[in-house]
């Protein structure tokens, strides 16, 4: 489903509106910023193509747009995101129909020793207060697992050290040094890694990371 007023409609009935009333412009910003996301990991996943993945989860999926795109590309058919927003999951089975959602606690994903083949993890350790435990709990589960990290040098978020909060719900900052040492310090190998800037219409100045690593 990608027409505005039904999404609104559907978003009016289950209570989940931007405060103005629409959700036209977080919708649109999510669009062009999964498209992005979902294109700079596949690159990333493709180096390692001798691999055949016929499982994918995505922890923190929210509408589910990278998940599905990931998936689709790759001709994944169990693909599973878990969120702890109710009505975030409620949404995305509307947008990205083609996956199971769930809600979970990202500490404590409830699938066995090594169940899905690659999971995706898009922009949220970064809202953890304790990443280690996602981080470690993806290793137990998958094979292979893609990151992308925001890596923040500017003075907001640097004022976070000093109890300064914003409004993007993150809970520290990470260099490419920290980044680094906080992967492999919970076990993973990083196999690649690459830097780039998302589209000016997302603030193509900001500069993000992406490690694929098992």
């Amino acid at each position: 489903m990608n027409n505005i007023k039904e999404l609104e409609t559907y978003a009016r009935e289950i209570g989940l509106l931007n405060p103005d009333g629409s959700l036209d412009r977080q919708y649109k910003y999510w669009k062009i910023a999964s498209t992005w996301k979902a294109n700079e990991m596949i690159n990333l996943i493709r180096q390692i193509e001798h691999e055949k993945f016929h499982s994918v989860l995505e922890v923190g999926c929210g509408y589910g747009m990278i998940l599905q795109e990931i998936s689709k590309y790759f001709d994944i058919h169990q693909v599973v995101g878990i969120d702890n927003h109710e009505l975030t999951l409620k949404m995305a089975k509307k947008i990205s129909p083609n996956c199971t959602y769930i809600v979970m606690d990202a500490y404590n994903l409830s699938f066995p020793n090594d169940s899905f083949d690659l999971v995706v993890l898009s922009d949220i350790i970064e809202h953890l207060e304790h990443p280690e435990l996602l981080l470690k709990e993806a290793r137990r589960v998958s094979k292979y697992s893609i990151l992308k990290i925001p890596l923040e040098k500017c003075l907001r978020n640097i004022g976070r050290e000093y109890g300064i909060q914003d409004s993007s719900g993150h809970m520290f900052s990470l260099g490419e040094t920290s980044a680094i040492n906080l992967i492999t310090r919970t076990g993973f190998k990083i196999l690649n890694k690459s830097t780039a800037y998302p589209p000016d219409k997302l603030g193509g100045k900001e500069r993000f990371k992406r490690f694929k690593f098992r």
